[in-house]
């Protein structure tokens, strides 16, 4: 807003002017894209509009024309990825700590619902526990302003901050692989060192008989299926 006179004629955009700038490229600063239209009906000028998403983040009101008695409504906002899945706010909770109002912790009570899998499942979101699906990664970002009000009754909205990271299984697959390492790494020390107490150097590499390499492989597969599964959401 500047002490100019607008270009627009119609609209929100009668009461702002937009002045280009430099492309920023600060981590603390945004480029917002602008437009101005104008709108022509068999060569009559209807007018001229200031469009930007930046209306939109300060929830501006809708910018409507009526045509022959038919609204129409310019909008410029950012580009929108549909997905086949559907994310339901269930719950919004926001701990404080006693005696303050400074937050502890933001947790979000969500529901997906996949029509191409019939997936419908509720999962908690909050600090350090995102939910990772279909190649996506939602993270608890910040609650809305209407979380202030803790009344039973009182409407809460959340802020999910989705990030899409093509290689985001290569560091776990390289925690697998040192996992692995590790074990092999302990296991035979440990062999060596049962061998030695026993009495037994040709047992080296082998211990416990059939039955406790069977229990070794199922707590393995075990820890293993564990932690796959909540790495993809689903424990």
């Amino acid at each position: 807003m500047v002490d100019a006179p607008a270009v627009a004629t119609q609209g929100t955009g009668t009461k702002l002017v937009a002045e280009p700038q430099p492309e920023a490229h600060a981590e603390d600063s945004r480029n917002m894209p602008f437009a101005y239209i104008e709108l022509l009906k068999n060569g009559e000028n209807l007018g001229t509009w200031l469009v930007s998403p930046w209306m939109g983040l300060f929830k501006m009101a809708p910018q409507e024309v009526t045509v022959d008695g038919k609204k129409y409504r310019a909008e410029f906002r950012f580009e929108r990825y549909y997905k086949p899945f559907s994310v339901k706010l269930l719950k919004a909770t926001n701990d404080y700590y006693p005696g303050t109002e400074i937050p502890k912790n933001f947790k979000s009570r969500i529901r997906i619902l996949d029509s191409t899998t019939n997936e419908a499942r509720e999962v908690d979101i909050y600090m350090n526990h995102p939910l990772r699906y279909a190649g996506s990664t939602f993270y608890q970002y910040q609650m809305g302003a209407d979380e202030m009000d803790r009344s039973e009754n009182a409407a809460k909205t959340s802020t999910l901050q989705v990030v899409h990271n093509p290689g985001w299984l290569t560091p776990y697959a390289g925690c697998y692989i040192v996992a692995i390492g590790m074990y092999m790494q302990f296991r035979q020390h440990l062999t060596r060192f049962l061998a030695k107490r026993l009495g037994n150097e040709s047992a080296k590499g082998r211990w416990g008989g059939w039955i406790g390499r069977l229990a070794e492989v199922v707590v393995l597969g075990y820890l293993l299926l564990r932690f796959s599964l909540k790495l993809f959401g689903y424990y």
